[in-house]
């Protein structure tokens, strides 16, 4: 498994009746790396925000379309192109 040097909260999204929460963070890493699938998942790919695979899990398409969510992620991907 990869370090994780930095997690990042992006936001958190709450269904109507308070029961769902779903949580999307940024977690930055050193170098790419092959991920371990759960049986939820068929495949990954590192790739640009704008050249995600498609189809997409409804909760990260909908914070990559979220302009506050894209400025964050820019911000954090400038400072690490610095480093």
């Amino acid at each position: 498994m990869p370090t994780i040097m930095k997690s990042i909260p992006l936001e958190t999204f709450v269904s109507n009746d308070k029961v769902f929460h779903f949580h999307t963070f940024l977690c930055v890493v050193r170098d790419e790396f092959i991920p371990v699938l759960s049986k939820e998942h068929s495949g990954y790919s590192w790739t640009s925000i704008d050249l995600a695979p498609k189809p997409l899990h409804q909760g990260l398409r909908s914070s990559f379309s979220n302009k506050n969510i894209r400025n964050k992620l820019q911000t954090v991907f400038d400072v690490m192109s610095l480093i």
